[in-house]
């Protein structure tokens, strides 16, 4: 069953190209999944989001949870 996304809401979600979750917003939803904006992430995962142009691909499986305004992401 595939968790409903609501195109511009942040989520946290972990990437298959990322060591560790990230923060994002939902773009768009296509075949392959779910097109992110990168709002916040590690350091260790800034260099793949940077590449990427801070917008990533993930599967319905990588997203954990939406997250509201108050969210604190160290």
């Amino acid at each position: 069953m595939k968790k409903e996304i609501i195109l511009g809401q942040k989520y946290e979600v972990k990437p298959e190209r990322f060591h560790r979750n990230m923060v994002g917003t939902a773009e768009k939803i296509t075949n392959g999944g779910i097109i992110f904006r990168v709002e916040s992430c590690e350091l260790c995962d800034r260099e793949t989001a940077d590449a990427h142009n801070r917008e990533i691909t993930a599967d319905y499986a990588d997203v954990k949870q939406m997250v509201g305004e108050t969210y604190f992401f160290s």
